[in-house]
């Protein structure tokens, strides 16, 4: 099984590849725990760290990144938080598909 993460990954690629068919920095994705539980379960960064890469502010780079963001089953929704940051909210149909085991 795919870690959360790396489905979340793939899920912003989609929307970066959207953004710039070329884009291959994907280094600067980085996916991290959110750090408090109000801002959702995980976050990112990407939108700042990528501001060189698409000569755009941060925070029109997390938006075009939430209006490209390919329908799914896993992520309940985005939202952006001061200069640029992505906050990751799971769906909760997600998590309790996760944790529930095949015995």
């Amino acid at each position: 099984m795919k870690l959360i993460t790396g489905i979340i990954k793939d899920l912003f690629g989609e929307a970066i590849k959207k953004m710039d068919s070329e884009f291959s920095d994907w280094d600067k994705l980085f996916i991290q725990p959110a750090s408090n539980e109000k801002f959702g379960d995980f976050q990112t960064n990407f939108a700042m760290a990528g501001a060189k890469i698409f000569r755009k502010a941060p925070r029109q780079i997390a938006e075009d990144i939430v209006s490209n963001f390919p329908e799914n089953d896993v992520v309940e929704k985005l939202e952006i938080a001061g200069p640029g940051f992505i906050n990751i909210f799971l769906s909760k149909n997600f998590i309790a598909k996760t944790l529930v085991s095949d015995e």
